[in-house]
């Protein structure tokens, strides 16, 4: 498929950035003004973990690739994305260019093939093995696909000497996708 790269400027991805965290900060102030105190202090804890996920996806070498998932929800799509990097960090530059493109395609094929009128969330995991120098990406999907065979078809068809692609579960409601180095 096309590379669907977008390059942001500085102003923009600064933009993007600030309303996010003008968003936080208002939900912050609404509960404190109505003296939810726990709310505040979770709200805190989830900004904080969120913030440490940022540090080590950038921490990846992986330019590409961490720019998608960063600033992917900006965009307005129908699909809802959530990222956890678990493990130590390494450089996975050799990767970047690779995932970018699986990644893209695969995004670009669920938000045509899924129901615009239900909530449809993609979760990626990226398990690091430092002492493996292995890592494997997890790509846990719910939702509800109105065309699951033009995914089943990218996914069978898809090849790379750089990654593997297993399925680990497929439905038309939730899929598990493993992606490691070949």
């Amino acid at each position: 498929m096309a590379d669907q790269r977008e390059r942001w400027s500085i102003v923009d991805a600064l933009s993007h950035s600030r309303h996010d965290w003008m968003n936080k900060l208002q939900l912050i102030k609404g509960h404190l003004s109505l003296k939810k105190y726990d709310r505040v202090k979770e709200i805190i804890d989830e900004i904080v973990v969120e913030a440490k996920q940022e540090s080590k996806l950038c921490n990846l070498n992986m330019p590409s690739f961490a720019e998608l998932l960063l600033t992917y929800n900006w965009k307005g799509h129908l699909l809802i994305l959530d990222y956890e990097v678990l493990g130590e960090a390494m450089d996975c530059s050799g990767l970047d260019e690779e995932m970018f493109h699986f990644t893209t395609d695969l995004f670009q094929i669920l938000n045509q093939n899924i129901d615009k009128k239900q909530e449809n969330h993609i979760t990626i995991t990226l398990e690091l093995f430092k002492t493996e120098n292995n890592v494997r990406f997890f790509y846990d999907f719910n939702g509800i696909l109105t065309d699951d065979k033009t995914l089943l078809t990218f996914l069978e068809q898809y090849q790379s000497d750089a990654i593997t692609v297993q399925q680990i579960h497929f439905d038309t409601y939730e899929f598990t996708l493993m992606v490691s180095k070949s």
